[in-house]
């Protein structure tokens, strides 16, 4: 008889189970979501940084060979920076 007063045999605290179990769920579920939506952003940047970064390593070797002069490199590297 008390296995049927708590529903089938699952015992006194499954009735509670999904109480206290949705809200750790739902945090589960933002943590994850937060988590994707941080490693896209944090991939992208990266790309355009090291993207950034060789086109200024490019834009130095050209200077220092002599290709471009100094007010092209300085407009261009700051064209560069700025993003």
């Amino acid at each position: 008889m008390g296995e049927m007063a708590f529903g089938y045999g699952y015992g006194p605290g499954y009735a509670y189970g999904p109480l206290l179990l949705g809200p750790f769920q739902a945090l589960g579920a933002g943590l994850l979501a937060l988590l994707g939506v941080g490693a896209v952003a944090y991939i992208a940047t990266g790309f355009r940084l090291r993207h950034r970064d060789d086109a200024l390593r490019v834009l130095r070797s050209r200077y220092a060979r002599g290709e471009i002069g100094v007010e092209e490199f300085r407009s261009m590297s700051e064209h560069l920076r700025r993003g």
